[in-house]
This record gives C-alpha cells, sequence and structure tokens, in this order.
C-alpha cells in the first residue's frame, strides 16, 4: 500500500481538497496530512513555546468525523494519519519521508502554504528537491450547452498532472 503526503492547514477547506485530490487514486493508499514547524533553537525556547507546539490541538473533532467520512466514502484509503514534521532542512525531510515511508507527495489544486503557528514552515522549497515524486491536482470543470441557450457547469473532475 502506497503512502501519500499531503500538506495541511488543519481546516475543513484543507481536508475537503485533499478528498477531491485522491479520487483520481487507483490503488489502495494511506494519507498522511502533514505540517511542518521549526524546530526550537534553544532549551528556554522550547519551555516559552510550551504546548503552543501540540499538533493535537490542532486536530479538531470536525476535522477527525470529516477524515472518518473521507475515509468511508473512498474505499481505497487504507489509513489517515496526522504527522507533523519538526525541522526545515532538506536532510529533516528526506529522514521525515524515509521514516514515513512516502511514495508520493500530493498537492491540492493552486495549493498554498498557510501557517497555523509561528512556528510553521514554507514546506514547498523542499517538494522542489524531488525527494519523491510530487504531483498535482488539478480540477476541471465540463461545460454544457443547454437549450435556452444557457450554459450548465458540471461538477469539477479531479486530474492529476506531476
Amino acid at each position: 500500500m502506497k503512502n501519500i503526503l499531503i500538506p495541511t492547514d488543519y481546516t475543513q477547506i484543507s481536508i475537503e481538497e485533499a478528498a477531491l485530490a485522491v479520487r483520481q487514486l487507483e490503488s489502495r493508499f494511506n494519507i498522511i496530512f502533514f505540517h511542518a514547524f521549526d524546530m526550537p533553537a534553544s532549551l528556554m525556547e522550547v519551555m516559552v513555546r510550551g504546548q503552543a507546539m501540540q499538533q493535537h490541538v490542532l486536530i479538531t473533532e470536525n476535522i477527525r468525523q470529516r477524515c472518518k467520512r473521507i475515509k468511508q466514502q473512498n474505499k481505497q484509503i487504507g489509513q489517515i494519519y496526522f504527522r507533523p514534521m519538526y525541522g526545515s532542512t532538506l536532510s529533516v525531510f528526506r529522514s521525515y519521508i524515509l521514516a514515513n515511508a512516502i511514495d508520493m507527495v500530493l498537492l491540492p489544486p493552486n495549493y498554498r502554504f498557510v501557517p497555523v503557528l509561528q512556528e510553521s514552515v514554507n514546506p514547498q522549497p523542499l517538494f522542489s528537491k524531488q525527494v519523491v515524486p510530487v504531483v498535482t491536482a488539478t480540477f476541471i470543470s465540463a461545460t454544457h450547452s443547454i437549450n435556452d441557450g444557457g450554459t450548465m457547469h458540471a461538477p469539477t473532475i479531479p486530474v492529476l498532472a506531476v
């Protein structure tokens, strides 16, 4: 089973975008939602930050329930995990990829980094290093003419692009 890494900002919108993006994947896979956080530079920083760095506070009950429904609606999903990465260097990212056996990074369409804490780190420069394949899902909208000359838009369809 493949492990797909998807960046998140712990919002309903980011989870929904990920749910749409994975619909194109055919084989069974696990989703690993992640957010990168900077490492404290000193022991004093660790003490000052305290519980602000605790990720479990960011994962609300609504997010948990939505993930549960996504898994139930998409039989190709094995498990859904939330695993933060602490650090901002390429070597930390490589170690994270190896430790979590990541096969691919999947970016939702129009992905943009949204920090959730002061310690949040933009992972996009790391994605560009091609440690593993990075795939961006794009959504297309089919347009059909109807008899009265109006236009009807079909639901968006996810398409994966490398």
